[in-house]
């Protein structure tokens, strides 16, 4: 990073100036907590920490882990002989960070989860020896730390729900669609729809298929997947689905995983990350802001950059060669007025995304030998193009964050500001209580966000360009 003279002489130095006068002042939440068993409710003495992963990568939904701060008579005699039927609900009311804010109390909302309790990290009754305890030595044995799973009550439900049948004459994106919304609604949870919307970004994939069957026994959260490596491919550059609470309500999120272009091309909501130096400039407790469908965030925190470089391209090829198995039958040649012309297009992809200045372009045959859907090849390749970039956000508004939510990289090199353009691949959100939990109430809020940036200066358009060849 260059000087504090030499920085604030640069361009970004004045978007970040932007974000400390004009951006919001940051609001940290304070939780109350319920356990329900099958015989009663259980108030939770403190919330320790709330972890909460979520993976657009590999995953369907989040994974929350908490630990809880409970009274030993409550563990042993209340909690633990239920331990298979747990549910718990959180109250979570959010203040401003800055106790100097006007309004005391910003937003105040709850939620009910499955709960899970993790038995190898906690102490099980006979561990404890809670059988030699007598009643009243148990209402004076303390505290004790208990970690659980929680599972949201949308996905409880979701996750085992299957469907099977056959879809004629039907694009992909009309595919997803009609099975995501109309089989997650057929379930209710509370009186209402158990997903209120889907969110699929148009596919690459605009050909109507002829046929997909949909063998008995598959499960629904399965589909988006299936439809991309499998029945007839959905995007060029891979493909993630995911369930997340976003504004008001749950939605299911399809979306192309590794298409950085997206940022240039969209109007959804979209991010700007400014990385920023500590010792230029002081950290801020004002660290986004917001504008239309963009937010503007300060990084303040540590950035690590993950570049394969060559090493992939090495091992595995710049490209492939897969034969079309639609048009296996065709000719290999074509009729024209000067004679015949031979065209290997019109059987095979071959495909090369990159030209290495050895001239060593390695592009071996597709996995899949032959296949009707080359969007999974193509999808690799477009993997391989992309670096991987992790930021620390302090202060986070993590909610804002969406699956495969477009972004922009800003950074200073040689005193040069420069711009990567990418897509949110993971966030790892750690809320944690401040002190000692038997008089702390204060948390602090941190979350990780994982980028997949643009390594080359060639963007990858895959199946587009690849038949125009």
């Amino acid at each position: 990073m260059p000087g504090y003279n030499d920085f604030t002489s640069l361009p970004i130095f004045k978007d970040i100036q932007k974000i400390i006068k004009k951006g919001k002042r940051p609001v940290v939440p304070s939780y109350e907590a319920t356990l329900h068993t099958i015989k009663k409710d259980i108030p939770v003495f403190k919330v320790i920490s709330v972890d909460t992963i979520r993976n657009y990568r590999t995953s369907i939904s989040d994974e929350i882990h908490v630990v809880l701060y409970l009274p030993l008579k409550e563990y042993s005699k209340d909690i633990y002989p239920f331990a298979d039927n747990l549910e718990m609900t959180f109250k979570i009311t959010e203040y401003p960070l800055s106790p100097y804010e006007e309004e005391t109390t910003k937003d105040t909302y709850t939620e009910r989860f499955k709960a899970i309790l993790k038995d190898k990290q906690n102490a099980n009754t006979v561990n404890l020896g809670i059988e030699k305890y007598g009643e009243k030595d148990l209402s004076v044995a303390g505290f004790i730390e208990v970690r659980m799973q929680l599972v949201t009550r949308v996905m409880e439900p979701l996750r085992i729900k299957q469907i099977s049948g056959t879809f004629t004459n039907i694009t992909p994106k009309d595919l997803l669609e009609t099975i995501l919304y109309t089989q997650a609604n057929m379930i209710k949870v509370d009186g209402k729809p158990l997903l209120p919307g889907i969110d699929i970004v148009e596919p690459n994939n605009t050909e109507k298929q002829k046929n997909i069957v949909i063998l008995s026994g598959t499960n629904v959260i399965d589909i988006p997947d299936l439809a991309q490596n499998e029945f007839c491919g959905v995007y060029s550059t891979g493909l993630g689905s995911y369930i997340q609470k976003f504004g008001e309500d749950y939605m299911w999120f399809v979306y192309p995983l590794y298409d950085h272009t997206r940022f240039d091309k969209h109007t959804d909501k979209k991010i700007i990350f400014y990385t920023t130096d500590k010792s230029v400039l002081p950290g801020s407790e004002v660290t986004y802001r917001e504008e239309g469908n963009t937010m503007y965030v300060m990084i303040t925190g540590k950035t690590q950059y993950h570049n394969p470089l060559e090493n992939e391209y090495m091992d595995s090829g710049v490209g492939f060669r897969l034969p079309h198995a639609k048009s296996f039958m065709k000719k290999p040649v074509k009729l024209t007025a000067d004679g015949v012309e031979a065209k290997n297009s019109r059987l095979s992809h071959d495909v090369i995304m990159k030209d290495r200045q050895d001239n060593l372009n390695y592009a071996p045959r597709g996995k899949d030998y032959i296949s009707a859907n080359p969007y999974k090849a193509y999808s690799e390749m477009a993997r391989k193009n992309v670096a991987q970039i992790t930021l620390e956000w302090n202060h986070a508004k993590y909610d804002a964050i969406y699956p495969g939510m477009p972004c922009k990289y800003t950074y200073v090199d040689n005193g040069e500001t420069k711009n990567l353009t990418g897509i949110i691949l993971h966030t790892h959100t750690l809320i944690s209580l401040k002190g000692n939990p038997t008089s702390s109430n204060t948390y602090s809020i941190n979350t990780v966000v994982t980028i997949a940036a643009d390594r080359e200066t060639k963007n990858f358009e895959g199946v587009k360009d690849a038949e125009q060849t």
